[in-house]
């Protein structure tokens, strides 16, 4: 059987090599030194996490992005409201 799904897989490769992700539609915004305010490292890792864990049930694809990546422009592509200008 192992075999059988193996020879599928082989000669459909061209599917599997050409496939990209989905462009994320929300974009969680981090920033690592949040985690040492008041001592807290798990809490402030594990309320990042917990938004994340929200959307994961919807397939809504999401991009983690670091504080220091923002920029005039970096979120616009995930505000509907930039986008229907």
């Amino acid at each position: 059987m192992a075999g059988s799904i193996a020879q599928v897989v082989d000669r459909n490769q061209a599917l599997s090599l050409a496939a990209r992700p989905p462009r994320a539609e929300v974009a969680i915004v981090y920033n690592p030194l949040a985690y040492f305010v008041g001592g807290r490292r798990r809490e402030a890792r594990n309320s990042m996490m917990g938004i994340y864990r929200a959307l994961f049930p919807t397939n809504v694809p999401v991009d983690f992005v670091h504080i220091r990546h923002l920029a005039p422009g970096v979120l616009r592509r995930y505000c509907f409201c930039c986008r229907i200008r």
